[in-house]
């Protein structure tokens, strides 16, 4: 009997738009994606840039996730289950509005940069990454997506803490801490963060961990938002 080929990963049920240009967040230079590649490196500045159209929904269920997707299904299985579920419930309530989708994706990939250098409770800071751009004054959408992914109670909590201290600008914990730090990096990254005259100054006042200062100072010397009497 022939090897039947996924659907999804047949190219030749591709459409157009499966294979597409976007700008590298960090320098703006062009990368070409196509819809089943999770990440690529920038040719321009040599940072790892994901997907934002990434979608592995059929790896929770098929038999043949594994050899499908090689390592990445494996990857998904042992350390990102949660995280991944809840990116897709991200997407799915954002539909098509790809900024917002884009900048919850890179919030995310700042948030693991810094947690690598910072340390702290590693689900907590995915999942309130995650769910940081679709936050609301009460709390309750979150909440229901967490309770809808049947997160462990004390988790679901710890995220929620999380997200309210973010939304509030008080971040007394590391986890907390470091989300909020990631989210400023995204805005910063997306041109949508507004900069006092001294750059050097602004990131040392505005940001709560070490490690997403030194990502901030690089970020804004990268663009030349520093005067070159600050730099």
């Amino acid at each position: 009997m022939p090897h039947l080929r996924c659907p999804g990963q047949d190219q030749r049920n591709w459409k157009p738009e499966d294979i597409f240009l976007m700008a590298c967040p960090w320098c703006a230079a062009e990368i070409e994606f196509w819809k089943d590649e999770p990440a690529h490196t920038c040719r321009g500045c040599g940072h790892s840039v994901r997907n934002p159209r990434l979608d592995l929904g059929c790896a929770k269920w098929c038999k043949s996730a594994k050899e499908c997707l090689g390592a990445l299904a494996q990857k998904d299985s042992e350390d990102g289950s949660l995280r991944d579920r809840l990116i897709v419930e991200m997407k799915t309530a954002l539909g098509d509005d790809r900024r917002r989708i884009e900048r919850a994706l890179n919030t995310l990939d700042r948030a693991e940069e810094i947690l690598a250098i910072e340390g702290g409770n590693a689900p907590v800071v995915k999942s309130a990454a995650v769910l940081l751009e679709l936050d609301e004054p009460e709390g309750c959408r979150a909440g229901r997506i967490l309770e809808r992914q049947r997160a462990e109670t004390g988790l679901a909590e710890a995220i929620r803490d999380t997200l309210a201290a973010c939304r509030n600008n008080a971040p007394e914990t590391p986890e907390a801490s470091i989300v909020s730090d990631a989210a400023r990096l995204a805005r910063l990254m997306e041109g949508s963060e507004t900069l006092e005259a001294d750059g050097a100054a602004w990131a040392r006042q505005a940001f709560h961990t070490g490690a997403g200062r030194a990502l901030a100072e690089r970020e804004i010397r990268c663009n030349h938002l520093i005067d070159k009497e600050n730099s």
